[in-house]
């Protein structure tokens, strides 16, 4: 079993958090966009199975598919995801190589089937009642086959840039501050907490967490949360957040 403290503890200015903080943005966009391409081809080729002539539109074996497709891609991003924050906490942290195996282990653990199973069932219900909703409305409103299968693909389309950009965001934020973290507790260092401003989403509980450092890194923030994005934390907490954790 790896050892808690390997790594020497070196107490980080504000402006050094402040660098750390700007340079996990960039690493976590840059593995943002990445997923976002994946998760809007799943949506893409979802649209391209919306049949004009058919009263249920797109059929049980489509939806499957769309499950399945983002399964892998959710999977795919995920470790991707703990990969590169796992590098970065080398090479930005100083945290001991021989340490990042275990940080994978735990958080892939945290991460595992079940999570990911939920999430994909969750995105095709959401999906599924948005277009069941299209399809309710245009049938009580008098329109016919091809004029809702028409607002149908329109949804989708908008879905492919939205949504995925969304599901993308959160995902790949969560999964990087889980690494991060799961980091800081097998090396033994403090975590920060750094509220980046995302303007009308700010929440006053980020805002007043703003800075606040805590030794020891196995200890929730006073909001409750272990880190900014947490994996248990409500859905309220995470969309839309920029926070990070250093």
């Amino acid at each position: 079993m790896a050892k808690k403290q390997k790594t020497k503890k070196i107490k980080l200015t504000n402006s050094q958090k402040k660098i750390i903080a700007k340079r996990q943005l960039k690493m976590r966009n840059r593995l943002i966009l990445r997923q976002f391409g994946r998760l809007r081809t799943v949506f893409k080729q979802l649209r391209g199975e919306i049949d004009p002539d058919e009263q249920l539109f797109i059929s049980e074996l489509a939806w499957e598919t769309f499950s399945t497709q983002l399964h892998e891609q959710l999977k795919k991003g995920m470790l991707e995801t703990v990969a590169e924050t796992s590098n970065f906490l080398v090479t930005h942290r100083g945290i001991d190589k021989n340490l990042i195996p275990a940080v994978k282990n735990k958080t892939l653990k945290k991460l595992g089937k079940e999570v990911i199973a939920e999430k994909v069932t969750n995105i095709k219900e959401t999906t599924k009642k948005t277009i069941n909703k299209i399809i309710v409305n245009g049938q009580a409103g008098g329109k016919n086959i091809r004029d809702i299968a028409k607002e149908i693909t329109q949804k989708v389309k908008g879905m492919e840039k939205t949504r995925a950009m969304i599901i993308a965001r959160t995902e790949t934020a969560t999964t990087s501050t889980t690494t991060y973290l799961e980091g800081l507790i097998k090396a033994g260092l403090p975590k920060t907490w750094r509220h980046v401003g995302g303007g009308k989403t700010d929440r006053p509980t980020h805002l007043a967490l703003d800075n606040v450092t805590i030794e020891d890194a196995s200890e929730p923030f006073s909001n409750g949360m272990m880190c900014p994005h947490d994996l248990n934390a409500d859905v309220s907490e995470l969309i839309r957040c920029h926070c990070e954790l250093v």
